[in-house]
């Protein structure tokens, strides 16, 4: 495992965290058993957090001594930008089981659509096969839920799109063609 921090945990002691003293281009490490922190300080006043279960040593390569904690987090971490990038423009909203639940339905679709580029010969993929594959999971998905739905509580419309994305027809009677009575509400004033 190997990641960035945020500088703002109290956890992190006071001298891995960015200060004027600190020369540019200084790596700082400290050890734990398994667990190795890596501070390096790119720009005055920046500093990179990085923690990692794979270095235990302060090993330093390149130029510009760079700590190969840093060399690795760049070189694996192009998948997660993807599909951070990938997932950005998804709904806002402020229920956490919503966020939750959007964030499931992106990084489902994003594999649905690496597996789609897996399985045909298709090179670069564009918004609009995103947009029509996402769009088909969606209808493949409410599709059974669909097939099964009684449709006699729905609008006429509700019941034309039903209709049209595969539900059954109800049996034409006799019923259905003279208009029913509305009852009055019995909780509302006359």
């Amino acid at each position: 495992m190997i990641g960035t921090l945020k500088q703002n945990k109290p956890q992190i002691p006071q001298e891995f965290k960015p200060n004027k003293k600190r020369p540019v281009k200084s790596a700082l490490f400290g050890h734990n058993q398994d667990k190795t922190i890596c501070s390096y300080v790119q720009r005055k006043n920046r500093a990179v957090l990085l923690l990692s279960t794979m270095h235990q040593d302060q090993k330093l390569s390149g130029e510009n001594d760079i700590p190969d904690m840093i060399i690795d987090y760049n070189n694996t971490k192009a998948g997660v930008d993807a599909l951070d990038q990938l997932c950005a423009n998804s709904r806002r909203t402020r229920r956490w089981p919503m966020v939750i639940f959007y964030a499931i339905l992106n990084i489902t679709g994003v594999i649905a659509l690496i597996i789609l580029q897996c399985n045909t010969d298709i090179d670069s993929v564009d918004d609009k096969t995103r947009r029509n594959l996402l769009q088909d999971l969606g209808i493949a998905l409410v599709k059974p839920h669909i097939e099964r739905r009684d449709v006699r509580p729905l609008s006429r419309e509700l019941r034309e799109v039903v209709l049209k994305l595969g539900g059954t027809p109800l049996p034409s009677t006799s019923s259905e063609s003279e208009p029913m009575r509305k009852a009055r509400c019995y909780i509302c004033p006359r």
